[in-house]
């Protein structure tokens, strides 16, 4: 129960926490930092294009870790997120969340963690899951390949059928909730519900 989380944004959910900030930071994401120094940094994400809220007087204003931005700034970063299909991250508390992070698949340690070695626990999945309606697929698998944690596979084709007949299916037990998978999806076919499950936050840190 001690241990720290990370929450899984809805854009909407994102949006509201910018707006209620009394002031808002850009500061260098640590993962980026991290995997540009190992030359492992394959996106085009800035460094500093992690939102933390607080004030010139906050501790990463005063080391130099990150500059105060206007809220017109604060939500272009997370029209690029949406733009170029990062997750949003944010600490698990439903009162006063101190930061967003701008999460792209290559670079963060979080993401990586699920993906790699099967850690989904380390996250607080959104309060939605990904769903598939199949009446709407083309089987082009843009949803698989988007998946930051690998948690949707394309199926085989059916027999006499083509690579367009194939259809992913969701690891539920797998998916954080982030949405990239329905960013991705030209026919909208991939998107995401409410889960039946309430994902239930502690008020506060």
């Amino acid at each position: 129960a001690d241990t720290p989380h990370v929450e899984v944004l809805d854009h909407e959910k994102a949006g509201e926490l910018l707006e209620r900030a009394e002031g808002v930071i850009a500061g260098t994401c640590s993962c980026r930092h991290e995997k540009l120094h190992l030359g492992e940094k394959r996106c085009d994400v800035p460094l500093a294009a992690c939102l933390s809220f607080g004030t010139e007087a906050s501790f990463q204003v005063r080391r130099g870790l990150g500059r105060t931005i206007g809220k017109q700034e604060a939500r272009e970063l997370l029209a690029m997120a949406k733009e170029k299909r990062l997750v949003l991250n944010a600490d698990n508390v439903r009162k006063d969340a101190s930061f967003i992070c701008l999460c792209c698949s290559c670079c963060c340690n979080v993401l990586g963690s699920i993906r790699k070695f099967g850690l989904p626990n380390i996250l607080v999945t959104s309060r939605f899951i990904a769903e598939l309606d199949g009446s709407r697929c083309n089987g082009c698998g843009a949803c698989a390949a988007a998946c930051p944690i690998e948690a949707i596979r394309m199926g085989e084709a059916p027999a006499g059928g083509g690579a367009r007949d194939r259809r992913p299916s969701v690891d539920g037990s797998f998916c954080i909730g982030c949405g990239v998978c329905g960013l991705a999806c030209s026919t909208r076919a991939m998107r995401l519900v409410p889960r039946t499950q309430r994902v239930i936050l502690p008020e506060n840190t």
